[in-house]
Protein backbone atom coordinates (compact mmCIF):
# COMPACT_ATOMS: atom_id res chain seq x y z
CA UNK A 1 0.00 0.00 0.00
CA UNK A 2 1.60 3.79 -0.79
CA UNK A 3 0.68 6.95 1.12
CA UNK A 4 0.49 10.30 -0.42
CA UNK A 5 2.36 12.92 1.59
CA UNK A 6 0.50 16.15 1.66
CA UNK A 7 1.77 19.82 2.97
CA UNK A 8 -0.33 20.00 6.21
CA UNK A 9 -0.65 23.74 5.42
CA UNK A 10 -2.22 23.81 1.79
CA UNK A 11 -2.82 19.99 1.19
CA UNK A 12 -0.23 19.54 -2.02
CA UNK A 13 1.11 15.96 -2.75
CA UNK A 14 4.61 16.14 -2.02
CA UNK A 15 5.45 12.58 -2.26
CA UNK A 16 4.62 8.75 -2.00
CA UNK A 17 5.84 6.57 1.07
CA UNK A 18 5.12 3.15 1.74
CA UNK A 19 4.10 4.21 5.38
CA UNK A 20 2.33 6.96 6.42
CA UNK A 21 3.81 10.45 6.71
CA UNK A 22 3.04 13.39 8.54
CA UNK A 23 4.32 17.10 9.53
CA UNK A 24 5.90 17.99 6.20
CA UNK A 25 5.37 21.05 4.32
CA UNK A 26 5.57 22.16 0.86
CA UNK A 27 8.32 24.85 -0.07
CA UNK A 28 5.95 27.33 -0.66
CA UNK A 29 4.90 27.42 2.98
CA UNK A 30 7.99 26.86 4.86
CA UNK A 31 8.37 30.11 2.67
CA UNK A 32 5.78 31.89 3.75
CA UNK A 33 5.94 30.73 7.34
CA UNK A 34 8.92 30.56 8.59
CA UNK A 35 12.29 33.21 9.04
CA UNK A 36 15.20 31.60 7.80
CA UNK A 37 18.45 32.36 6.83
CA UNK A 38 21.33 29.71 5.17
CA UNK A 39 24.42 30.09 6.22
CA UNK A 40 27.69 28.90 3.66
CA UNK A 41 30.84 28.48 5.31
CA UNK A 42 33.15 31.52 3.95
CA UNK A 43 35.42 29.91 0.77
CA UNK A 44 38.92 30.27 2.59
CA UNK A 45 37.67 27.48 5.10
CA UNK A 46 38.26 23.91 4.46
CA UNK A 47 41.74 21.94 2.99
CA UNK A 48 42.59 19.53 0.92
CA UNK A 49 42.04 15.64 0.92
CA UNK A 50 44.91 13.44 -0.22
CA UNK A 51 43.16 13.34 -3.41
CA UNK A 52 43.63 17.18 -4.13
CA UNK A 53 39.54 17.75 -3.35
CA UNK A 54 38.69 20.98 -1.43
CA UNK A 55 36.98 19.79 1.61
CA UNK A 56 34.78 22.42 3.33
CA UNK A 57 31.74 22.23 6.05
CA UNK A 58 28.82 21.79 5.81
CA UNK A 59 26.24 24.85 5.72
CA UNK A 60 23.78 25.35 8.33
CA UNK A 61 20.24 26.95 8.42
CA UNK A 62 18.89 29.23 11.19
CA UNK A 63 15.05 29.11 11.54
CA UNK A 64 13.91 31.53 13.42
CA UNK A 65 11.13 30.51 15.52
CA UNK A 66 9.81 33.17 17.34
CA UNK A 67 12.21 36.44 18.29
CA UNK A 68 13.99 34.33 20.90
CA UNK A 69 14.45 31.13 19.63
CA UNK A 70 16.52 29.81 16.52
CA UNK A 71 17.04 26.83 15.85
CA UNK A 72 20.31 25.67 14.40
CA UNK A 73 20.47 23.02 11.37
CA UNK A 74 22.81 20.99 9.00
CA UNK A 75 23.10 20.33 5.78
CA UNK A 76 24.04 16.82 5.37
CA UNK A 77 26.93 15.27 2.86
CA UNK A 78 25.54 12.70 0.05
CA UNK A 79 27.48 10.43 2.53
CA UNK A 80 25.29 11.27 5.28
CA UNK A 81 21.71 11.05 3.33
CA UNK A 82 21.05 7.71 4.68
CA UNK A 83 22.24 7.88 8.43
CA UNK A 84 19.33 9.26 9.85
CA UNK A 85 15.82 8.33 9.97
CA UNK A 86 13.10 10.74 7.94
CA UNK A 87 11.79 11.89 11.16
CA UNK A 88 15.51 13.21 12.29
CA UNK A 89 15.86 15.41 8.87
CA UNK A 90 13.91 18.00 6.27
CA UNK A 91 14.50 19.11 3.19
CA UNK A 92 14.64 23.19 2.22
CA UNK A 93 15.43 23.64 -1.54
CA UNK A 94 16.42 20.42 -2.05
CA UNK A 95 18.62 20.23 0.42
CA UNK A 96 18.48 17.77 3.17
CA UNK A 97 19.07 18.60 6.86
CA UNK A 98 19.47 17.22 10.26
CA UNK A 99 16.99 18.86 12.44
CA UNK A 100 17.53 21.32 15.94
CA UNK A 101 21.59 20.79 16.30
CA UNK A 102 20.73 23.36 19.01
CA UNK A 103 18.48 26.79 20.49
CA UNK A 104 19.97 30.08 20.52
CA UNK A 105 18.50 33.30 22.01
CA UNK A 106 19.19 34.99 19.06
CA UNK A 107 20.24 35.26 15.22
CA UNK A 108 23.93 36.65 16.28
CA UNK A 109 24.35 34.28 18.52
CA UNK A 110 23.45 31.41 16.24
CA UNK A 111 25.82 32.70 14.06
CA UNK A 112 28.71 33.14 15.97
CA UNK A 113 28.32 29.41 17.29
CA UNK A 114 28.27 28.51 13.52
CA UNK A 115 31.33 30.54 12.70
CA UNK A 116 32.93 28.79 15.67
CA UNK A 117 32.22 25.50 14.14
CA UNK A 118 33.60 26.10 10.99
CA UNK A 119 36.93 27.44 12.96
CA UNK A 120 37.14 23.76 14.67
CA UNK A 121 37.04 22.42 11.72
CA UNK A 122 39.95 23.60 10.12
CA UNK A 123 41.76 23.42 13.99
CA UNK A 124 41.07 19.82 13.73
CA UNK A 125 42.99 19.47 10.51
CA UNK A 126 45.74 21.48 11.39
CA UNK A 127 45.86 19.58 14.73
CA UNK A 128 45.73 16.65 12.24
CA UNK A 129 48.22 17.74 10.13
CA UNK A 130 50.73 18.64 13.20
CA UNK A 131 50.12 15.80 14.58
CA UNK A 132 51.21 13.44 11.17
CA UNK A 133 54.15 15.50 11.21
CA UNK A 134 53.21 17.39 7.71
CA UNK A 135 54.25 21.14 7.74
CA UNK A 136 50.85 22.29 5.40
CA UNK A 137 49.27 25.59 6.28
CA UNK A 138 45.41 25.88 5.78
CA UNK A 139 43.62 28.82 6.50
CA UNK A 140 41.75 29.13 9.83
CA UNK A 141 39.19 31.86 9.46
CA UNK A 142 39.03 34.45 12.81
CA UNK A 143 35.79 36.10 13.31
Amino acid sequence: MSYQVRCESCNKVLDVKREPYQGAMCMSCIDNNLDIVVMSAPKEIGFFDENSRWISPMSYLIQNLDGKNYLIHRELALDELCEYDDDQTFYYRSQKYLKELTNMPSKEAAEEIIKSWWNAFNELKNFENKRDGKNEQHSICVY
